[in-house]
């Protein structure tokens, strides 16, 4: 595709979400698009399934509400994109730059986020099922009500990280780190665990207490409950979730 073809169909879609009868919906399915310069670009509800956008520059793109099912976006710059309600199941993100990203409510299941650069990402209430997030860089990400269940996330970078309500039931978290991540009304329940926590129920002055934790079947709310400096983060499992 030359770049005046991709401007055409760009120039078409802005019409058509201003519901112009000019206009036309991007159509990119399966598009060749490796290493372009969309940055900036109005992508929003854009059909983009089995896109190759490896490397492309997508920082400060609206891609509110695509459609990248198996689209290959790894290597791509999607600095402060917006993502919103995008639907990427299946999608390789690997080593993508997402920094302060908008991927509230996007559909990530079984993606690839492996080695991923997700600083200040929020990813409130993101499906995550089964994703790979192994080795990602998620310091400060918002997960609060994320659907995380059965995601690989060894040895991933949670620093600092807002997980509070998350579902991680039967995640991988060997080797991951989570100093100062906030793990309240987190579902744990047959997660792989074994990793450096740093935690603090933030009420009042309450001090911070490390601990070394290292299980392989299921963290129950009884082991948490050996420790009355530890927040209560175990609520039990909810099948539905």
């Amino acid at each position: 595709m030359t770049k005046d073809e991709l401007k055409a169909i760009l120039d078409n879609h802005i019409l058509w979400l201003q519901d112009n009868k000019e206009g036309v919906r991007a159509y990119l399915i399966g598009a060749d698009l490796e290493n372009a310069d969309l940055s900036g670009a109005d992508l929003k509800n854009a059909n983009l399934w089995c896109a190759d956008l490896r490397g492309a520059s997508l920082e400060n793109a609206n891609l509110e509400g695509a459609y990248l099912e198996d689209a290959n976006l790894s290597g791509a710059n999607l600095e402060v994109a917006n993502l919103e309600g995008a639907y990427l199941e299946d999608a390789d993100l690997s080593d993508a730059y997402l920094r302060g990203a908008n991927l509230k409510g996007t559909n990530l299941r079984e993606a690839s986020l492996k080695g991923a650069y997700l600083r200040n990402a929020d990813l409130s209430g993101a499906i995550l099922r089964s994703a790979n997030l192994s080795g990602a860089y998620l310091f400060g990400a918002n997960l609060r009500e994320a659907s995380l269940r059965n995601a690989n996330l060894r040895g991933s970078d949670l620093e600092d990280a807002d997980l509070r309500d998350a579902n991680l039931s039967g995640a991988d978290l060997k080797n991951a780190y989570l100093e100062g991540a906030n793990l309240r009304d987190t579902k744990l329940e047959k997660a792989i665990y074994a990793a450096t926590i740093e935690y603090s129920t933030k009420y009042g002055e309450d001090s911070v207490r490390k601990s070394s934790l290292s299980f392989k079947e299921s963290m129950t709310s009884d082991f948490i409950e050996q420790s009355r400096e530890s927040p209560q983060f175990y609520k039990g499992y909810n099948s539905n979730d």
